[in-house]
């Protein structure tokens, strides 16, 4: 083999290096992109709270790795790294609006891939764009004003970071008092349930355990409720769902309680596939409600419901309002050592 095509000059080594940084930006940008289209298997509150948090940090990063293998010494590098292209304030200004745009298709991709996008993750990505501009122009700026910009990337860091995180905590508090499914005394438990044409808020006008309970106001529209969707999803082992519902009303108040595993999406949401039973709660006053869980694995027409998947946990009205109704909810918990047979109000 020819000795000319084994050695490597100085210059060749350089622009085998220039190549591969090249490819890296590239290579950046392209990752980016994937992470925010690509479906991820791992679901939940607790995971979607994760990736939140990870938005800002990661366009920050972002940035400052595709200024830097671009012009290592923007970003505080040793000389010795040439510069690909000399990173002025404009073009640093330039690539973080290629990587705004990139953060923003894939953002609107996301709902081709069944992922939800939101503009709260598109305003992340922007802080984190934000900080890394101050923080790389901190290096152009001394004394006081250069030490002002570095603790203006911070800041916005932790900013942004704050709910993610309490959101984040939560999830870990909420996994951490199962068999308790809903208390309602930490702060965030309502952010675990959706809202169907009704409001779901905090309230100590009344509770049966601790001070805490939902109070859900139902408007006069068609079936409005609540229902919990992030919850530990494994009933295996437990024998009853228990619930206290108080009716503040002057009038009864027919309440649906629905529960349906991960399967029943499979068969259209069909009625028949779920578990659904009618309370009626009398006018002014509070009933503890038991449902045997045999009932609710039997509920389906021709299966098991998987008890390993349950899926959604609704209530809501059974019949459609005249007027607005309240709803008061509190201590929804899982029981292994209950009577397995109905309870009274539990007939139908």
């Amino acid at each position: 083999m020819n000795d000319r095509l084994l050695s490597r000059t100085p210059e060749n080594e350089t622009h085998i290096l220039k190549s591969w940084r090249w490819l890296l930006v590239f290579g950046l940008l392209a990752c980016v992109g994937a992470a925010l289209v690509i479906p991820f298997p791992l679901e939940g509150r607790l995971w979607g709270e994760l990736f939140d948090l990870a938005h800002a940090p990661v366009f920050f990063l972002g940035l400052l790795a595709c200024v830097g293998f671009l012009d290592p010494s923007a970003i505080g590098l040793p000389d010795r790294f040439a510069a690909l292209v000399r990173m002025t304030g404009d073009r640093i200004l330039l690539m973080s609006f290629v990587l705004a745009a990139v953060g923003g298709l894939g953002e609107y991709l996301q709902r081709f891939v069944g992922r939800s996008s939101s503009w709260s993750d598109v305003a992340a990505n922007t802080i984190g764009l934000t900080a890394a501009v101050c923080w790389i122009a901190a290096r152009s700026v001394r004394g006081v004003w250069g030490s002002m910009l570095k603790l203006a990337a911070v800041v916005l860091l932790i900013a942004v970071s704050i709910r993610p995180m309490l959101e984040a905590w939560d999830c870990v508090q909420q996994r951490n008092s199962f068999p308790l499914l809903a208390s309602f005394e930490r702060t965030r438990e309502p952010h675990s349930w959706i809202q169907r044409s009704a409001t779901m808020e905090r309230s100590q006008e009344w509770s049966s355990a601790g001070q805490w309970s939902a109070r859900i106001q139902l408007p006069p529209s068609k079936w409005p409720g609540v229902a919990m969707a992030w919850f530990e999803r494994d009933w295996r082992g437990f024998h009853e769902l228990t619930l206290d519902m108080h009716n503040p009303n002057d009038e009864p108040l027919d309440v649906v309680v629905k529960i349906f595993d991960r399967q029943h999406a499979e068969t259209g949401f069909e009625t028949q596939d779920r578990f659904h039973h009618i309370v009626t709660l009398a006018p002014g006053l509070t009933q503890h409600v038991r449902i045997d869980l045999a009932e609710v694995e039997n509920a389906p027409v021709g299966r098991r419901m998987n008890m390993e998947e349950i899926w959604l946990l609704e209530f809501f009205c059974a019949k459609t309002p005249a007027r607005e109704r309240v709803l008061f909810l509190d201590n929804i918990r899982l029981a292994s050592n209950g009577n397995q047979q109905n309870a009274t109000d539990h007939s139908r």
